[in-house]
């Protein structure tokens, strides 16, 4: 037999026999809290979600450490503990292992789902630092995880992309132009040592000290200048127009704050629940190139053999659009406004229609415009009529 207490709201009448506000029950006064851990749980809350999906990992086979404990030495923290714990912490945006390790201690969905263990912040954050490959593996498992319990509908899929901020700062970037800058500001100081050297000689007011800084001076600058040469070199050989240190994969973006060091994150989500279904961590600017893949992860994710995916304008490429259609997927995205490049007094291409039947333009004018002339090297075709 189970039993449920249930706490209602006290009515309070003040001596007037008006209505109070809504009190509880004294901080100080004894309850019958339920024995069960359990019992506090929603039977739909989704951390029964979590813990059921971390029990069906294979956590050896991802990539976690300490699955099996030592026989000697202190012993660890069950990693599918610290792994359902940055789960919720996802799930509901405590990103901070401070944070989580607070959760730990005061939230009741926490303890349950971690049978009340308490890990310190920094073994989270080692947890977390120590695993990011193998998270990335549970990401996938839980894509399988919703395709086999038909969560996906497999037949529409939204993509977009956002730009994360990197670590490194803006001062990391190394662009050619950069590099031909510092060289110029070295070369610069090298030739302010050398004139102070030589004036100092002709005056014969040179002391050996002096002489010497001047010297170490000169001999760093032009250290310096060689590691500028390798990274000009390095940059040249990579084919690479600019490069950031100690973030390798990440790039100088435009986002919405302005120029940023910065990750472009795409995910690709099923319609049917808002799942997302593929992701993938790129280094492009922009979302030009992202089209045909994302669609193909999307597609290979929910396992259909069609689907439809609809992006914005950012992911509007007509080779991108012609390789969707030949692998299964329609394209829906809608294509970038055109401008006149020969002034704002002409009409853009949008105030045109085409006929592909005759290969014609009909003109605002509704004059007809038949194909001209067709030039291969530059991929390009030319409309006109004698009006």
């Amino acid at each position: 037999m189970k039993t449920t207490f249930v706490n209602y709201p006290i009515w309070v009448f003040d001596s007037g026999g008006r209505m109070a506000h809504v009190t509880g029950q004294s901080r100080y006064q004894t309850s019958l809290f339920p024995e069960v851990l359990d019992e506090v749980i929603a039977a739909d809350d989704p951390v029964r979600v979590i813990d059921a999906f971390v029990e069906t990992l294979d956590l050896a086979q991802l990539g976690f450490s300490k699955v099996e404990a030592e026989a000697t030495g202190r012993p660890p923290y069950a990693p599918g503990d610290l792994l359902k714990v940055y789960l919720y912490g996802y799930l509901h945006r405590v990103r901070s292992s401070r944070g989580l390790e607070a959760e730990a201690r005061r939230n009741v969905q926490v303890m349950w789902l971690i049978n009340r263990v308490t890990p310190a912040f920094k073994t989270i954050a080692d947890f977390r630092k120590d695993h990011g490959g193998a998270i990335v593996g549970v990401c996938r498992a839980f894509t399988r995880f919703c395709r086999e319990q038909s969560l996906f509908g497999a037949e529409l899929l939204a993509i977009d992309g956002t730009k994360i901020a990197a670590v490194a700062s803006r001062n990391k970037v190394i662009t050619p132009k950069r590099i031909a800058r510092m060289n110029a500001a070295i070369d610069r100081k090298v030739a302010e040592y050398l004139a102070a050297m030589d004036g100092a000689d002709r005056e014969e007011q040179r002391s050996a000290a002096p002489a010497t800084d001047l010297a170490a001076a000169v001999v760093a600058l032009q250290a310096q200048r060689l590691g500028l040469q390798r990274q000009a070199e390095e940059l040249a050989r990579k084919g690479l127009k600019q490069k950031v240190e100690g973030e390798d994969e990440a790039r100088l973006m435009r986002t919405p704050r302005g120029h940023q060091v910065a990750y472009n994150a795409q995910a690709a989500v099923d319609a049917k629940h808002k799942l997302i279904a593929a992701f993938e961590l790129t280094n492009e600017g922009n979302d030009l190139q992202q089209l045909h893949p994302m669609a193909v992860r999307g597609k290979a994710a929910v396992g259909a053999d069609e689907v439809t995916v609809v992006a914005d304008t950012g992911y509007s490429n007509g080779e991108h659009g012609e390789l969707c259609e030949r692998d299964g997927i329609t394209a829906i995205v809608r294509r970038a406004e055109t401008v006149n490049p020969c002034g704002k007094q002409y009409f853009s291409r949008d105030r045109f229609v085409y006929d592909p039947a005759s290969d014609s333009w009909r003109c605002p004018a509704s004059e007809t415009l038949s194909l001209y002339k067709t030039s291969r090297t530059q991929r390009k075709k030319e409309y006109t009529k004698p009006a």
